[in-house]
């Protein structure tokens, strides 16, 4: 028997729908991670991707849609061939849950978004880490005497990440926990705990729309192939 969790992910493809989840599994006595996939057309259940061993948080498709990226609580990442579901590679090093991924254009690099507070780069091929990011920020601390001294600690988790070549500070959502570019790059949809998705336009990326649909957290957009849909968890 199975006890399905949250719905965390979502990647749309040319033709089905792939979404992160877990459940219990009663004979191993143990959580797994598992990619669940629907048909489009038919809305028919197909073969799940099976190798985490906790919930999958975030997934991510390469630009020519052969390679899918699975983000997950067990702290690892995991790359799979989409033709065959086949797990080419498992990326390990961050010391948390992994919230999500990204590939570069090109497919040759990943990002990751940790609650470990990190944000790392990485070579596919090798599975080896070539850059990683946090953000400090200050914090006074008393000691038992009252005096007050100012330490640096790392500042809040990373949730989402993609590879764009502008630079640029939105102030969008109140947490944001998804994020999407469209194919073509021209734009950037966003989804938060305040309930809505927002579009933007790059590479101004003045905001476009707000899309009320949802009563809880927005934590999953994806764009179509041809970017004229957008769907969201």
């Amino acid at each position: 028997a199975k006890g399905l969790a949250h719905y965390k992910s979502l990647i749309l493809t040319e033709g089905q729908v792939l979404v992160g989840t877990g459940f219990w599994n009663d004979k191993k006595k143990a959580r797994e991670g598992e990619i669940r996939t629907w048909d489009l057309k038919t809305g028919k259940l197909g073969k799940a991707l099976l190798g985490h061993t906790q919930d999958v948080e975030g997934l991510a498709l390469s630009k020519d849609g052969k390679l899918l990226a699975s983000a997950s609580e067990d702290q690892t990442v995991k790359i799979w061939d989409v033709s065959t579901g086949e797990n080419k590679q498992t990326i390990k090093g961050h010391g948390d849950f992994v919230t999500n991924a990204a590939f570069s254009p090109d497919g040759k690099h990943l990002v990751t978004t940790s609650k470990d507070k990190t944000l790392r780069i990485w070579d596919i091929a090798g599975a080896k880490e070539i850059a990683q990011f946090k953000v400090d920020r200050e914090v006074e601390v008393k000691d038992a005497k009252g005096k007050v001294t100012k330490q640096k600690e790392l500042g809040r988790e990373f949730t989402n990440a993609v590879f764009t070549k502008e630079v640029k500070e939105l102030k969008a959502h109140e947490g944001i926990w998804a994020l999407a570019l469209s194919p073509d790059g021209t734009k950037l949809a966003t989804g938060g705990y305040d309930q809505t998705i927002r579009l933007w336009s790059v590479p101004d990326f003045k905001e476009l729309r707000t899309i009320k649909a949802h009563l809880a957290n927005v934590t999953a957009v994806s764009f179509s192939p041809d970017g004229q849909w957008l769907v969201s968890g």
